[in-house]
C-alpha cells in the first residue's frame, strides 16, 4: 500500500509517495509530518442546524445534527474571479469573502475542502498540482468502466435531471439583472480562475469532474457534503457534481443558504426582485431537494 506524506525538505514541506517500509524508515528518523488527506484535528465534530419545508403542507422544520469532521466535505462551486453579469459578479465577490471565512474554520477542524471552478481547473493546475493530483487519484482508484459514479454521468457539462416529485423551478434562470450588455471590467470569457479571496490550502482538492469528486469522497469515507458557491438554480443544482447527483450517490447533502446566489433577471417570470427570487429558489431546494444550513454553523466551529 502506498500513501502520500508530507516530509521536511530544505525548501520546506515536500509531498512524497511512500510505501509501508519507506513510511517506517522515515518515521524512525522523525522526518514525516503527517499524511496528505489527514486533517489537523480529526477527532472533532461539526454541529449543523438543518432547515427544510414539508412537501405536504409547506410547514418549516429544523433538525440539529452532529457530524464527524473527518467524514465531512465542503464544495466551493464556480466562484470565478470574474463573471459576465456585473451584478452577479459583485454579489459573488461578497460571497467569496464569506466562503473563505467559513472554510477556514471548517478546514481547521478537519473538514475536506474541494474547489470546483468549472472550466478553470486546467489553468489552475500548475499553481496547485498537489490539490489536483489528490482528486485525480480517485479516478484511478475506481476500477469499473463507468468510473466512480453510480449513474452514467461523466462530464461537468452534462445536466442532471430533476429528482422524483421535484416540480419546475420557481424562477427562470440564466438572465442578468443589470439591464445592460457590458461585461465587468477585465472580464475574460476564456478565464475561469477561482476568486483569490478564497484561499486554497495544501490539503484541499481541485476538480470540476464529478467522477473525481464522488470517487474522492467515497475513497476517503465522506458522508456529509456542504455545497457553497454559485449559482443555486444553475450549476449547483444541475451539474453532475451538484446537489441532485450527490444525493443520488447517497451523500447527506446540504446547501449553505447564505453562501450561494441565484442567476435571475427580474424582467423574466415571475417578475420579482433578485432578492425575492433567490429566496424562492432557496425555499424550493429546502422543500423538494435537500435541507440548508447557515454559515453561522461554521463560524461557531472554533469557539
Amino acid at each position: 500500500a502506498r500513501c502520500v506524506w508530507l516530509a521536511k525538505g530544505r525548501d520546506g514541506l515536500l509531498a512524497v509517495d511512500l510505501d509501508v517500509q519507506d513510511r517506517i524508515r522515515f518515521l524512525s528518523h522523525g522526518e514525516i509530518q503527517r499524511p496528505i488527506g489527514e486533517r489537523t484535528r480529526t477527532q472533532d465534530s461539526v454541529v449543523v442546524h438543518k432547515r427544510c419545508f414539508n412537501k405536504s403542507d409547506g410547514q418549516p422544520w429544523s433538525k440539529q445534527e452532529r457530524w464527524n469532521a473527518s467524514e465531512t466535505a465542503i464544495l466551493v462551486i464556480d466562484m470565478w474571479a470574474f463573471h459576465g453579469c456585473q451584478p452577479a459578479h459583485l454579489r459573488s465577490m461578497e460571497i467569496a469573502r464569506d466562503i473563505n471565512r467559513a472554510i477556514m474554520a471548517a478546514r481547521d477542524l478537519g473538514v475536506f475542502i474541494v474547489h470546483v471552478p468549472s472550466s478553470g481547473v486546467e489553468e489552475m493546475w500548475a499553481e496547485y498540482p498537489e490539490q489536483r493530483e489528490r482528486m485525480m487519484q480517485s479516478s484511478r482508484w475506481c476500477m469499473s468502466e463507468e468510473g466512480c459514479l453510480s449513474a452514467s454521468l461523466r462530464h461537468a457539462g452534462q445536466s442532471v435531471e430533476p429528482l422524483d416529485d421535484e416540480p419546475t423551478l420557481p424562477i427562470q434562470g440564466g438572465g442578468c439583472d443589470d439591464g445592460k450588455t457590458e461585461a465587468p471590467t477585465r472580464w475574460d470569457d476564456e478565464s475561469h480562475y477561482q476568486n483569490r479571496d478564497i484561499k486554497i490550502f495544501p490539503l484541499d482538492g481541485l476538480s470540476d469532474s464529478a467522477n473525481e469528486i464522488v470517487g474522492t469522497f467515497k475513497r476517503l469515507g465522506m458522508k456529509n457534503v456542504v455545497v457553497t458557491g454559485v449559482h443555486l438554480n444553475e450549476c449547483i443544482l444541475k451539474r453532475p457534481f451538484g446537489i441532485r447527483q450527490l444525493l443520488r450517490e447517497g451523500f447527506n447533502v446540504v446547501v449553505a443558504r447564505d453562501l450561494t446566489d441565484s442567476l435571475y433577471d427580474s424582467r423574466d417570470p415571475p417578475y420579482i426582485s433578485h432578492r425575492a427570487a433567490n429566496h424562492l429558489m432557496v425555499k424550493h431546494v429546502e422543500t423538494y431537494i435537500c435541507c440548508t444550513i447557515s454559515s453561522h454553523d461554521f463560524h461557531q466551529l472554533n469557539e
